[in-house]
């Protein structure tokens, strides 16, 4: 989705007004911009970008046939604070991969009388000069999003639109401006297919593959203790627990009929699943077994009973 980029790029070639006008050129030199499924209104005195989700009627059908619910981002909640959390682990990922967050954060998910504002950090720059660098960049996040079960889709490089979601700054750095799609994703990556039907989230729409995000910090924890600091390791456990709670909550109030249909066919076919948990029983039962033979062994009763049966 570009309309970010677009209206940033509008309001950047403005001329700035001189320092003697005074309060209502804040008023006067906002921009705003329509998409097809958002309006976006920037703010560069505030340092806000305001994206309000349209009821664009190819949107809303496409999300219905998916999930047979209304498009999220207009009036749940739920799905929006998910939203803002998985920008949030989105922007710790990408300092851990590359050394700095180079995602637009969330300040806040404002509700009015027709919905929801979905407020996000202004960035002041321009779109990317150079298409194929703007690609590569893409192409390093989109791999940590992949190896980190995050959704790829919105920075992958084979979408057409996704350098449009990159703003590029003054000193020659990239900044990713929209994780959110407007359209259930067309691709799911390979790696990332069977916990996508496991977790229900086929057909695929910004989820994020939480057992495979929490495994993989659970295998670098050292890495990103010393890479994010104490603080921003901590922000990072607290932002996947609460995007698990928002997404479930969200999810929660869809039907979802083809994700619960490709989650009960996944689960029935995880054949490697299904032995590891025999394994898992087998080996149970073996220790409860021993430590039933040593309690018998060392039972004072069972010490008695040999003792009297050699006698005998």
């Amino acid at each position: 989705m570009t309309i970010l980029s677009e209206a940033k790029q509008q309001y950047n070639a403005q001329p700035q007004p001189p320092a003697s006008i005074t309060a209502d050129v804040n008023e006067a030199s906002l921009v705003t911009m329509k998409g097809i499924a958002s309006r976006v209104v920037l703010d560069r005195k505030n340092g806000t970008a305001t994206k309000k989700y349209r009821r664009h009627i190819l949107v809303r059908l496409l999300y219905w046939i998916a999930f047979q619910s209304s498009f999220p981002y207009i009036c749940n909640r739920a799905a929006l604070k998910a939203a803002e959390y998985r920008r949030r682990v989105a922007g710790l990922i990408t300092k851990f991969f590359l050394g700095r967050d180079v995602v637009a954060p969330v300040l806040e998910v404002r509700e009015g009388s027709d919905g929801f504002a979905f407020v996000t950090e202004y960035v002041e720059g321009t779109k990317p000069r150079d298409t194929k660098k703007a690609r590569q960049f893409l192409g390093q996040i989109s791999d940590a999003f992949i190896e980190t079960g995050l959704p790829p889709w919105q920075v992958s490089p084979s979408n057409p639109r996704s350098v449009g979601n990159l703003i590029e700054t003054e000193d020659g750095d990239y900044r990713i401006i929209d994780l959110e799609s407007n359209i259930v994703t067309p691709m799911v990556p390979i790696s990332g297919l069977w916990g996508a039907a496991r977790d229900g989230h086929l057909p695929a729409f910004d989820d994020v593959d939480v057992p495979r995000l929490r495994a993989f910090v659970a295998s670098h924890e050292g890495e990103l203790r010393t890479t994010l600091g104490p603080s921003d390791y901590r922000d990072l456990q607290y932002a996947i627990d609460r995007y698990d709670y928002y997404e479930t909550l969200w999810h929660s109030n869809e039907p979802r009929i083809w994700g619960r249909i490709t989650r009960f066919v996944a689960r029935a076919l995880d054949f490697p699943g299904h032995a590891r948990a025999l394994r898992n029983r087998g080996r149970k039962s073996q220790v409860l077994q021993q430590e039933g033979g040593e309690q018998q062994t060392d039972s004072p009763h069972s010490t008695l009973n040999k003792e009297h049966c050699a006698t005998c």
